[in-house]
């Protein structure tokens, strides 16, 4: 389960990271501090996964995880916020959006706290 968030945690990290940098480069679109944000928020995701599946440093697994599910909380709200379409749609675009960010980084948390006891001691946790 470790190495299934961990897998988790880097696909979901890596497709962020590529798809926010696909939205800079090809299509122009503004620089915001947000994206500033959340392309450095999907890198430590990133990282995090790598450090579940070496068994090194659980809470910056943990954290990743948790990174993820917010990722997927302002990914909805921006889908939400962004879109003009009635309130039905809207609402439909912002769960679809935090299922595929939200979930995973869900169940990541759960296969983490579920195999704490896998990682190495260290001084860092």
């Amino acid at each position: 389960m470790r190495v299934a968030a961990g897998f988790m945690l880097i696909v979901w990290g890596t497709a962020g990271f590529a798809g926010g940098l696909v939205d800079l480069l090809l299509w122009w679109s503004p620089v915001t501090p947000w994206k500033v944000v959340i392309l450095a928020l999907l890198v430590t995701i990133v990282s995090g996964g790598i450090s579940a599946i070496r068994k090194r440093r659980y809470w910056w697994a943990f954290s990743a995880a948790i990174g993820l599910v917010i990722v997927g909380i302002i990914s909805g709200t921006w889908q939400y916020v962004w879109f003009e379409t009635p309130v039905v749609g809207r609402l439909l675009m912002a769960v679809r959006s935090w299922a595929i960010w939200g979930i995973p980084g869900l169940l990541a948390l759960v296969f983490l706290i579920r195999r704490k006891g896998q990682f190495g001691a260290s001084p860092n946790g």
